[in-house]
């Protein structure tokens, strides 16, 4: 009944043509599915110890805010389909990120463009809630995380990719759907988990 709800609303009052769901554990992937969602968003998750981390290189992770981080973003996916984040969601992130000692942080002096969300779990644990760049660009950034997370031990990531499913779509608007490519995967990226 609340799905519905939810659907109707964004449907009519907002003239939305989707909406997307993350679901909280595996198993709640069929539910929505027998609502009308299909998988569509997916991403790579690995985990670090700090001893595992790639070996410091040149270059540093510069905390930034909302604007530079979404036009970062924006530029780092615009080759992948993607959920545009509103400045109002990658604030609510970059303060709950800042409240408990993460952050929003840009490579600085690589090769190329890194970006990366990082929250401190507590305990040593952080989650790079986004890590954003080429292999290359993305590997410097995991190095220099000791720089800005002193009191990390291990790190959870997640970046884009195909392996992990994340999240689900649905269209409200039928004409909306035609010719959509469901063989395709698109990036949701920062969760408000």
């Amino acid at each position: 009944l609340l799905l519905r709800y939810c659907q109707r609303h964004l449907k009519w009052v907002h003239h939305f043509q989707a909406m997307t769901t993350v679901p909280a554990k595996a198993e709640l992937f069929s539910f929505f599915s027998g609502n009308g969602f299909q998988p569509f968003f997916t991403q790579s998750e690995f985990v670090l110890d700090v001893s595992e981390l790639p070996a410091a290189q040149a270059g540093q992770l510069v905390p930034i805010g909302v604007e530079e981080y979404r036009t970062l973003r924006e530029e780092l996916l615009s080759e992948r389909i993607h959920i545009d984040l509103e400045p109002d969601g990658i604030l609510y992130q970059h303060g709950i990120c800042q409240t408990v000692g993460g952050g929003l942080y840009r490579l600085e002096g690589g090769e190329s463009p890194a970006l990366l969300c990082a929250e401190n779990a507590g305990y040593g644990t952080f989650y790079i809630k986004e890590l954003l760049g080429d292999a290359t660009a993305a590997q410097q950034a995991c190095a220099l995380l000791p720089t800005v997370t002193p009191q990390g031990q291990r790190y959870f990531f997640r970046r884009p990719g195909t392996e992990k499913p994340f999240g689900m779509l649905k269209f409200l608007d039928p004409t909306a759907e035609e010719g959509w490519d469901w063989s395709q995967s698109g990036y949701l990226g920062l969760a408000f988990d």
